[in-house]
């Protein structure tokens, strides 16, 4: 695609009427590539979960942020944080990438200091009753706020995304436009990724129909197979192994590359209580499981990110504590594993599709403050498996927990209380770290 094309295809869309975002390298592209244009509409309402008002404009928040960036091809590592212990003031560190058209992938990064101090300050009548409340936002939101700040400025290192922009701006739909790989215009490029897509695809039937692979087997020669073969076993092995981010989830001993199912899993010791008592586990959290559930929002945010190993802060509900950004990156397996539960448990009859991964997308932010389940860590990912699904008679996950669509029915109403009320009672939240000695899940 020419220099002129491509102008050609952003032409279609005039600047009165749309809001056009290119990275602003783009000036041309090789003909095995095109111009791939996304629109996405912001809702302009300050009460919902897009914009923010801000020095008589709106700014764009994290939910609207990451839907451009997801648009223009951009992903994000695990943002890096700083607490100040004097305020509580957050400093902000992100890291966005895009890949170029030749395969490399550029870095853009990002900061931004949420100063508790100097937004305190700007607070009008901060002893009366409206004020308190605004303070107390200030502080608890200090962390999120701080985040998409930081998130804002490195988008808008690689697109033409303004810092805020007027209402009517906003209600003309954003124009994304990326580059992508098209070999289908050139034959000889298109006869080569063929050639790789069916080697791909006949390695993965072979792996279905259990032979070596070289696909010259006599089928009818074969005697029938009444049960699965080694190499399937072995396959639905480490599926559950990636599901549960584990290579050995359920604590068995391997044997010449086979399961031996005579060793008990490894039961974990209960953790240490925090209620001051100096009995540490004399009864077995698996005996309390029971009726614990469904939780409150505060409470399973609290035990998922304990799970986590988040850094705790001064909360004892886990509500300030902030992630450990050394932990590992997230697999596949746990990917689909988190992305399957949680679309279950968000799944209402009437919903589009749009609506649903919104409100998934809503879990994890409120959860552990990301907005898409391949910016979780290993431990995240683990965490969340275990409180969305039901552990069946061998250990595995048999499905979504009974109670885990009530719980996430509960965040998603306290999402839109917080969401669409200023002043929302804080005082009301459970301590949910204080118990940790009776685990629900």
């Amino acid at each position: 695609m020419s220099e002129q094309t491509t102008l050609a295809v952003l032409n279609d869309y005039p600047r009165e009427k749309y809001n056009v975002l290119a990275p602003a390298t783009v000036t041309q592209v090789t003909p095995w590539h095109q111009i791939t244009v996304s629109q996405v509409t912001i809702d302009t309402d300050p009460r919902g979960m897009d914009v923010y008002p801000v020095a008589g404009k709106l700014a764009l928040h994290k939910t609207a942020l990451l839907r451009l960036a997801d648009a223009a091809g951009i992903r994000f590592k695990l943002p890096q944080f700083e607490r100040d212990p004097d305020d509580g003031s957050y400093d902000c560190y992100v890291t966005a990438e895009k890949q170029d058209p030749d395969g490399t992938w550029r870095q853009y990064p990002g900061s931004y200091r949420w100063d508790v101090t100097e937004r305190v300050a700007q607070v009008k009548a901060p002893t009366s009753a409206e004020g308190i409340a605004d303070i107390k936002m200030i502080r608890k939101f200090s962390m999120q706020r701080a985040e998409t700040g930081a998130l804002s400025r490195a988008v808008r290192n690689i697109i033409q995304l303004e810092a805020a922009y007027s209402a009517a701006d906003l209600r003309k739909p954003f124009i994304v436009a990326r580059v992508t790989f098209n070999p289908w215009s050139d034959p000889l490029v298109a006869n080569v990724v063929r050639q790789a897509l069916a080697t791909k695809l006949a390695a993965n039937v072979s792996l279905l129909r259990g032979d070596d692979g070289n696909g010259d087997e006599d089928l009818e020669a074969q005697p029938v197979r009444r049960g699965p073969t080694p190499q399937q076993v072995e396959a639905a092995r480490k599926i559950l192994a990636l599901v549960s981010g584990d290579e050995n989830p359920a604590g068995q001993e391997v044997v010449n590359g086979h399961v031996s199912h005579e060793v008990e899993p490894t039961k974990k010791t209960d953790p240490e209580p925090t209620n001051g008592s100096t009995d540490k586990g004399s009864t077995s959290p698996a005996t309390e499981k029971k009726n614990l559930r469904p939780l409150a929002p505060e409470r399973v945010r609290g035990l998922v990110r304990w799970k986590a190993q988040w850094v705790k802060g001064e909360e004892g509900d886990y509500s300030d504590a902030h992630r450990d950004v050394s932990g590992e990156p997230i697999t596949d397996g746990q990917v689909i594993g988190v992305a399957s539960l949680l679309g279950k448990a968000v799944a209402r009859k009437g919903w589009t599709q749009v609506e649903m991964d919104r409100a998934r997308h809503d879990v994890l932010d409120y959860i552990l403050m990301v907005r898409s389940t391949k910016q979780l860590s290993k431990r995240e990912a683990r965490a969340m498996i275990e409180w969305l699904g039901a552990a069946g008679e061998d250990g595995s996950i048999a499905g979504l927990h009974p109670d885990a669509a009530a719980e996430v029915n509960a965040i998603l109403a306290l999402v839109q209380v917080e969401n669409g009320q200023a002043a929302l009672p804080l005082e009301q939240a459970e301590a949910a770290g204080e118990d940790e000695d009776r685990l629900p899940f």
